[in-house]
């Protein structure tokens, strides 16, 4: 349980700093050795969430029991370091599954709540905050407190709150009882941004899980190629005989690509033959929840395929009202930067739910993988945050890297009640990330 001070980054390998690591085996070895401390788990945001540079970072990931599980009511209360992975491969051949689930097994329960996650449902599902009944927070005077929803402002300020509240020491959710670990699967190919935001509309109501894969280096006026994905868990009785239930044997990248190999030329071949090796799929099939959920979890630090100067993935909501506007005057902004996206996908959110900082509102979501080495792009990301301004909309923080407090107050009007809890739980404003920091969170 010693400490290691250490160089650690966001996943995108941009946003980088030095830090005092400790790793504690048990939740009662969880200590104050620094004034300035942040927890991280398995270090999945993207941006500068789970950096604390000169500060103390407390290694969530041997804090992973799953303590309890009541098949009844199917309630099951882990410690904050249990990952998307240890439920899914415990209970998915049990009968139950994770109800939301980012797009990574890679993410630890307290990180989830912490930033909030969503995935394919939340126009179903909502966020995993809404499915959590409770969990345990220890504040930064080491008193723990165990917070349910009746306690509003601590459990909203907490949930999409960062960590910036106190460390998540343990979680209590409701699983989804489904029948299968597989997944009842439609492709839908576009080549119109119209038609695909209007298919995505009415899919939102009938499919449980959609999401679109844009190939946005093939972006033009109104064509782009994209494929909606649709699905949901599939029944005992409509499964085929003879179904691959095994996960694909995983590859790993043991260090970055240089930073010619991913490029515009070789990323536009592999956008064509996707679109058309989806395409052909016509009628609904079925596949195992891996590839659906977590294609990119077979890559083992996929990451590195971006080289050393990394990427920036910006994600960002705009209600639905405006959302076809500022779609395109996003891309535009980028295809006149002649700014290259290599992934891109476009989900319908729902309801917002009462997290102070939570990312999702009702609207479209686009997020958005950006090569690092990139002329200016802080500048672009800057031009394109006045646009999701202008149309009422923000960015995912969870993600982000680059905005300014001013534009981070305007884009979350309910920073002054997350603020105000903040102070009552930290008045010493003890727990700090690089986040934090860069957008003056709790600052007197």
């Amino acid at each position: 349980m010693g400490k290691l001070k250490k160089e650690i980054a966001g996943w995108g390998g941009m946003a980088k700093g030095e830090t005092c690591l400790f790793r504690p085996e048990k939740i009662e070895h969880i200590l104050r050795g620094s004034p300035l401390f942040s927890a991280r788990g398995l270090g999945r945001s993207y941006g500068d969430a789970s950096l604390n540079t000169g500060g103390e970072v407390i290694l969530m990931e041997r804090l992973n029991r799953l303590l309890s599980f009541n098949a009844e009511n199917h309630v099951l209360k882990a410690e904050a370091g249990a990952t998307i992975r240890d439920i899914v491969e415990t209970f998915s051949t049990k009968g139950y599954f994770v109800p939301v689930t980012p797009g990574t097994k890679e993410a630890t329960l307290g990180g989830c709540l912490a930033a909030d996650a969503h995935g394919k449902n939340h126009h179903a599902d909502g966020s995993f905050s809404d499915h959590v009944l409770e969990f345990e927070l220890m504040l930064p005077d080491g008193t723990k407190r165990r917070v349910r929803r009746q306690d509003e402002e601590l459990f909203y300020a907490t949930a999409g709150g960062m960590g910036l509240t106190g460390v998540i020491t343990e979680v209590t959710l409701k699983l989804l009882p489904v029948e299968t670990p597989f997944i009842k699967v439609l492709n839908t190919p576009f080549e119109s941004l119209t038609c695909l935001i209007k298919k995505l509309n009415e899919s939102s109501d009938a499919a449980r899980y959609s999401v679109a894969w844009l190939d946005l280096l093939s972006f033009k006026n109104d064509k782009v190629n994209s494929i909606l994905i649709e699905g949901d868990h599939a029944k005992r009785g409509e499964l085929p005989d003879k179904l691959k239930s095994k996960e694909a044997k995983p590859i790993s990248i043991p260090f970055s690509f240089p930073s010619l190999a991913l490029n515009r030329t070789t990323q536009k071949l592999f956008n064509k033959i996707y679109f058309y090796q989806q395409k052909k799929k016509g009628a609904p099939f079925f596949c195992h929840y891996n590839p659906f959920f977590y294609p990119l979890d077979r890559i083992g630090n996929w990451n590195r395929m971006y080289g050393s100067r990394g990427f920036y993935q910006y994600q960002f909501v705009v209600p639905e009202a405006n959302a076809e506007e500022a779609l395109r005057d996003i891309l535009a902004h980028l295809t006149a930067a002649r700014c290259p996206v290599y992934l891109a996908v476009l989900k319908k959110f729902g309801k917002k739910n009462p997290g102070y900082l939570s990312f999702p509102m009702e609207g479209f979501t686009l997020a958005m993988d950006i090569p690092g080495n990139q002329p200016d792009l802080f500048h672009l990301l800057c031009q394109l945050d006045l646009i999701v301004m202008k149309n009422h909309g923000r960015v995912y923080l969870a993600k982000d890297f680059h905005v300014t407090p001013d534009v981070f107050r305007a884009m979350y009007p309910d920073y002054t009640r997350f603020l105000a809890v903040k102070r009552k739980v930290d008045p010493a404003n003890l727990i700090q990330t690089d986040l934090a920091r860069r957008l003056r969170i709790g600052e007197q």
